[in-house]
């Protein structure tokens, strides 16, 4: 159970705390990603995605990490949206080419989702008191 906490509260303090940088400043994800933003769409776009939507994912895997009976929804949680993008992300690099960035991103979220799997599975075998 201590694995499931850690990873939902360090995952959710990442998240959290990148996504508020990213909703402060925009400039900020353009500039590691390389992309440039030329208008206030653009701006906003970032501020959005980047920064209010992480900044809500971070707060949910801190929500599901304060009490043991939301472990499992949480590592779910952090299970599909990290697999998810690893899988996305896989997918870009093959098709685009890689980039530091991109590299990186992938193997954060690549283990963060793989070390969830394994806490849940962890999780059942201990219930099911295998």
């Amino acid at each position: 159970m201590l694995l499931a906490r850690i990873l939902l509260w360090t995952n959710g303090a990442s998240f959290l705390l990148y996504g508020l940088a990213c909703l402060a400043s925009p400039l900020l994800v353009a500039g590691y990603a390389g992309m440039e933003l030329p208008g206030a769409s653009a701006m906003t776009e970032v501020a959005a995605m980047y920064g209010g939507l992480q900044a809500g994912v971070g707060g949910l895997f801190i929500y599901h990490g304060m009490r043991e009976e939301r472990f499992q929804s949480g590592l779910m949680l952090m299970f599909v949206l990290l697999g998810s993008l690893a899988l996305a992300r896989t997918l870009g690099l093959l098709l685009y080419g890689t980039s530091p960035y991109n590299l990186g991103a992938t193997v954060y979220e690549s283990l963060s989702a793989l070390l969830a799997l394994f806490a849940m599975r962890l999780i059942a075998a201990k219930r099911s008191g295998a």
